[in-house]
């Protein structure tokens, strides 16, 4: 008993890795994972993860997690299609992303290397188009976190450089961090064509993978030009 008080309680409940959920009713519950795949579900907030969730304001703010059948299923099919499309991509996808979060609030679907190997993803709106472009989105970042320990070596400016000061523009992102997104915006952008030409999806999941692909290609456009400066880049970068 006295080492049940002593949990890492947030909200009355205490979530410990590879074990469980514990409750102060003394209750517990079992961890679990997503149908058809390696990724644990994290059913409840914890201490070490709540001020990881920020506004427009970059001010912590509250939000509500979710564990319903819904989203693991949307989750599930889009996965099952993404193996079918973007087999090499999703393999590392599924290597490195450990653990996925369902939340509703204001801050928009995220990974951070704050909490290396969780998939963020805000479900107020979602469906099964969501999931497949934000789990090639979300873990993207985690897969890049991997991929770029050793980004000092692929520039020839400090990375952490405004890119502003670069390119000569008002942009106040680091180089590195739009980099980083040029890498995500790829692996979208790549994921979507091959989902329609393999015909994957039709009906109103068709036009909204049209409207994420129109919308993800003005990004990438846009970054390309941002990051058009090859001086800049080492020949590992």
């Amino acid at each position: 008993q006295a080492s049940i008080k002593r949990l890492p309680y947030f909200k009355n409940v205490a979530y410990i890795p590879n074990d469980g959920y514990y409750k102060k009713d003394g209750s517990r519950e079992n961890l679990e994972f997503v149908r058809g795949s390696n990724f644990e579900l994290i059913k409840y907030n914890h201490i070490l993860l709540k001020d990881l969730f920020k506004d427009e304001k970059n001010e912590t703010v509250d939000v509500i997690f979710h564990s319903e059948e819904k989203f693991q299923t949307e989750l599930f099919n889009a996965l099952k299609k993404l193996r079918k499309a973007y087999p090499s991509y999703t393999e590392i996808l599924e290597l490195v992303t450990k653990k996925v979060i369902f939340f509703s609030g204001s801050p928009n679907s995220f990974s951070t290397m704050k909490a290396q190997g969780i998939a963020f993803f805000n479900v107020k709106d979602s469906s099964e188009v969501f999931f497949y472009d934000n789990l090639v989105h979300q873990c993207g970042h985690i897969i890049f976190n991997y991929i770029s320990h050793d980004k000092e070596n692929w520039f020839n400016v400090d990375f952490k450089t405004p890119l502003g000061k670069l390119n000569h523009t008002n942009d106040s992102s680091d180089l590195y961090s739009r980099y980083h997104g040029l890498f995500t915006q790829t692996n979208v952008n790549n994921a979507i064509d091959r989902a329609l030409d393999l015909e994957l999806y039709n009906g109103v999941l068709l036009h909204e993978l049209k409207g994420r692909f129109s919308s993800n290609m003005q990004r990438f456009k846009s970054a390309l030009e941002r990051l058009n400066l090859m001086e800049i880049y080492s020949n590992i970068g």
